[in-house]
């Protein structure tokens, strides 16, 4: 079954936290997507200095490729 994680700092994370996502026509289960609760959150967001210094370390058009390549997906 597909996992959508949930993306911490750029990296996958599985939660413990899962919801199953269902085939509306046949209510067959299709994926599984973490979820972010408001403790992980917030331990995030205590880094977003240094994950933002990380992130300026890559050139705008990279940026834009990788976004170009996900969309894709």
């Amino acid at each position: 079954m597909l996992h959508l994680p949930v993306l911490r700092a750029g990296v996958p994370y599985r939660s413990l936290s899962l919801n199953v996502l269902e085939d509306v026509r046949n209510g067959e289960p299709v994926a599984e997507v973490s979820q972010a609760n408001r403790g992980l959150l917030s331990r995030d967001l205590l880094r977003m200095p240094e994950n933002r210094a990380e992130l300026r370390e890559f050139p705008t058009d990279e940026l834009i490729e990788k976004c170009a390549v996900a969309a894709g997906l």
